[in-house]
């Protein structure tokens, strides 16, 4: 009953709100709506950060946010990082940045809050932000996804 409310309410606020789209709003439509544009969902992994990145603003405040990142957490929270950059399916200047954490060389598990936390504070999109933090509130599993064109 709970989850059922919270769902009523983020489809009222989409309908309010300019995150009308439901290709942005629940996991269940997103193979759907993925199959339906040609492209894949891509799921995280335990230790990932899925950074969406829609302009060269967004692109320069992760690059300075990633070394405060470094510098506030680096052996507290981990101690290691990989990343992996490329055009998104929207083309440049739109990004997917794949954020990797580790602690001693081991990968640390995120827990949906912390993903999309760590990713707001890396400038990644506030609208993609803001939805997977609707997700989550609804229950939804996977409330953090990227849509990339499927490979050949």
């Amino acid at each position: 009953m709970r989850q059922e409310k919270m769902k009523k309410i983020i489809e009222r606020n989409a309908r309010e709100t300019r995150f009308k789209n439901e290709f942005y709003i629940f996991e269940e439509s997103a193979e759907v709506v993925a199959e339906e544009k040609g492209l894949k969902v891509i799921y995280p992994k335990n230790n990932e950060l899925f950074i969406d990145i829609d302009d060269e603003d967004q692109l320069d405040g992760f690059e300075r946010r990633i070394n405060d990142l470094l510098e506030t957490f680096e052996n507290n929270f981990f101690n290691g990082l990989d990343i992996i950059k490329k055009v998104s399916s929207s083309g440049a200047p739109h990004y997917h940045i794949v954020v990797s954490l580790y602690k001693d060389d081991e990968a640390i598990v995120l827990n949906d809050w912390q993903r999309v936390c760590l990713q707001f504070l890396l400038c990644s999109d506030p609208i993609k932000e803001t939805l997977s933090v609707y997700r989550i509130l609804a229950g939804v599993k996977n409330p953090s996804i990227l849509f990339e064109k499927k490979e050949d």
